[in-house]
């Protein structure tokens, strides 16, 4: 991920491509981000952008995809996330 210098970039360019509607090439970047480093709040912004569109099937799988036995660890961190955009 050479164009992306860090992890804040990271998010902010995930949020840019959700804002435009590209969610498929959003999940393509997180998904292939993470091999090389974590970035939970980029999987947050995708689960919750599948909640704010009705698309609770797709929001489950992704927090599945990230869950701690699987990948990255980020169960304490994306569950009140994806917590509150349900609630919205």
């Amino acid at each position: 991920m050479r164009y992306l210098p860090d992890r804040w970039h990271h998010s902010k360019l995930i949020q840019k491509l959700l804002a435009q509607d590209r969610r498929d090439e959003a999940l393509l970047l997180v998904q292939r981000s993470s091999k090389d480093f974590q970035i939970i709040v980029s999987w947050n912004f995708l689960i919750e952008y599948d909640l704010k569109n009705q698309r609770l099937h797709s929001a489950v799988k992704l927090f599945n995809d990230v869950s701690p036995a699987r990948t990255q660890g980020t169960g304490r961190r994306t569950r009140p996330a994806a917590d509150m955009a349900c609630c919205r």
